[in-house]
């Protein structure tokens, strides 16, 4: 019993063969955490996702661009739920760097 769950382990820790897969992965279980009111976690995961995202080499294109914008938006609505206004703004003015006309960094 105790070898799978050591395996799985292991596959958890190890790099994902395609970044941007791992980060879209990660977005969705913060975006679970967050419906779930653990919005510490889910900024955690999101963190953890844009790091990922960021890493991928930047050959993402548009997948990459799209995927990174919306991690900043969700960092945006964690850090205002969090109560920390000034990390809100940074991650909202990160996401309009990303697309000038977007409205929810704006809103946030």
């Amino acid at each position: 019993d105790a070898a799978p769950s050591a395996a799985s382990a292991a596959a958890a820790a190890a790099p994902p063969a395609d970044p941007l897969a791992g980060a879209a992965s990660l977005k969705e279980e913060g975006n679970s955490l967050f419906s779930a009111g653990r919005t510490k976690e889910a900024c955690a995961a999101y963190a953890r996702a844009l790091g990922m995202a960021a890493g991928g080499g930047g050959g993402g294109g548009d997948a990459s661009r799209a995927l990174t914008l919306a991690l900043r938006n969700n960092l945006a609505g964690c850090e205002l739920k969090a109560d920390r206004p000034a990390d809100a703004l940074s991650h909202a003015d990160e996401a309009l760097l990303l697309s000038p006309g977007a409205a929810k960094p704006l809103y946030r």
